[in-house]
């Protein structure tokens, strides 16, 4: 029986030392870890989304590039409301490339830079042309122009590409 007591005894000291070392290091660093493969939706050219925990709303453009709205005003130009995006994983974004910002839809608004005193209209395909006079502005937007004029920081201005030439109303 002493046999069977010293055997017990051995039995008991190495569970506990096993349990020991299972607690000590944690049971999850003896698991393999196991990828879990996301499933990325197909996104098209003009479909919109957003990645969790970020507020930026991207838009998918023709080349399959995403191109961010650098605020909420210039969603707002384009969209009512944000009914139309869809959230995706942030290890799908990488199938989409960076196609750079998208600017004011064109008419909405009017835009300057914040160091110089000219002002643009926004055209198409994020063309902008210079508003050759206050005259021209009136005639092409109204008395109230100047309500239209956005102030840019130069890095949002990055957006669009400088026409030649001047509207001048006529």
């Amino acid at each position: 029986m002493t046999d069977l007591l010293k055997l017990g005894k051995k039995v008991f000291t190495m569970s506990v030392v096993v349990v020991t070392i299972l607690w000590s290091v944690g049971v999850a660093a003896l698991v393999p870890v196991v990828a879990v493969a996301v499933e990325c939706p197909v996104l098209e050219a003009g479909d919109l989304f957003k990645i969790p925990g970020n507020t930026a709303v991207y838009y998918v453009n023709a080349d399959m590039e995403r191109m961010y709205f650098f605020n909420s005003e210039v969603y707002h130009t384009w969209y009512e409301d944000f009914s139309g995006v869809v959230t995706i994983d942030p290890t799908c974004v990488a199938a989409y490339p960076s196609g750079g910002g998208v600017s004011y839809l064109p008419g909405s608004v009017l835009v300057k830079t914040v160091i110089s005193p000219n002002v643009y209209a926004v055209l198409p395909n994020a063309d902008i042309k210079k508003v050759g006079s206050e005259a021209a502005a009136k005639a092409l937007y109204g008395d109230n122009w100047s309500k239209l004029v956005r102030d840019l920081p130069d890095i949002y201005f990055d957006v669009f590409d400088e026409a030649s030439g001047e509207l001048n109303g006529t």
